[in-house]
């Protein structure tokens, strides 16, 4: 009697090891499929995110100060459109959920000391002036200049304009995100990430449609390494 009952609570045992084993399994290909779908999903959706790539859908506006001001500040123009473009889609008006303004998504502080560092030719108002496209360009590449100058290489710039140079400078210094305190191999905020990939995707385009037949900036021929 005494066996059989081991022998019983042994089979129990086993029988409990692998129904165990079995939910185990289970989560486990839940969870594959879980991730195998998210990532499916992001592919798709970066593809839609991406629209018809025709100059309508990629236009110059504001050219007259786009160019200008990315002249002034030795910047590739294509660079500037591909940060309005992915910024405000060219709406002057618009103003993000953080309070970010204009074409060029100017935060209003930034947008006053921007003013203190670089002077206009009257006083502004910022309230007013900052959805201005005169200012908001002039400002916008004023910032993006000094992201480039603090970080010449191109993803880290403009991880630098979405999150900011400060932002950025912790994360080069964290072996985890930089391994060489230069180049960003890990972009620790997911928004930033998907807003430089944007950028350069936007800067390529921008520079296939408009001067894929002029020779290449030091910058493009950055994109094109990153790219790679």
């Amino acid at each position: 009697m005494a066996k059989r009952r081991r022998r019983n609570k042994v089979k129990r045992r086993t029988k409990w090891q692998k129904q165990k084993r079995l939910q185990i399994l289970v989560s486990a290909l839940v969870l594959l499929f879980a991730v195998l779908a998210a990532a499916v999903l992001a592919i798709f959706g970066l593809v839609r995110e991406t629209p018809e790539i025709t100059r309508p859908s990629f236009p110059h506006k504001y050219s007259d100060i786009v160019e200008r001001e990315a002249q002034d500040n030795n910047i590739d123009p294509a660079l500037v459109y591909a940060i309005i473009k992915s910024e405000s889609d060219f709406d002057p008006n618009a103003v993000s959920a953080a309070g970010a303004c204009g074409l060029m998504q100017l935060m209003p502080d930034t947008f006053a000391w921007l003013q203190e560092v670089y002077p206009a030719e009257r006083e502004l108002n910022t309230t007013e002036d900052i959805f201005d496209p005169e200012w908001n360009i002039r400002y916008g590449v004023k910032n993006l200049a000094l992201c480039l100058q603090e970080y010449p290489q191109l993803k880290t710039a403009v991880c630098a304009y979405n999150a900011g140079i400060g932002r950025v400078k912790t994360w080069l210094e964290n072996p985890e995100y930089s391994p060489d305190g230069q180049t960003l191999t890990k972009i620790p905020y997911a928004e930033t990430a998907a807003y430089a990939n944007k950028v350069l995707r936007y800067y390529e385009i921008y520079r296939e449609l408009y001067t894929s037949s002029s020779p290449e900036s030091a910058l493009y021929s950055q994109l094109q390494e990153t790219l790679l």
